[in-house]
């Protein structure tokens, strides 16, 4: 699965899903810490869409 970053966040990796066709831009990530998972998302969004959309043109990835 790709990851949007290679450094953890909180202890924990944040990726997508690579071979789901149908799924908005979304992250992966365990349970603890999720506060502060959360308020990373908020702070980094546009990076991690950034490097989401690269695997896509059309709002979703194929394939």
């Amino acid at each position: 699965m790709p990851k949007y970053y290679g450094y953890k966040v909180y202890g924990y990796y944040l990726y997508f899903t690579s071979h789901c066709i149908v799924e908005a831009m979304h992250a992966h990530a365990g349970d603890r810490e999720i506060v502060g998972i959360r308020d990373f998302i908020k702070l980094h969004y546009q990076d991690m869409y950034l490097r989401w959309s690269e695997f896509s043109d059309q709002g979703f990835y194929r394939g």
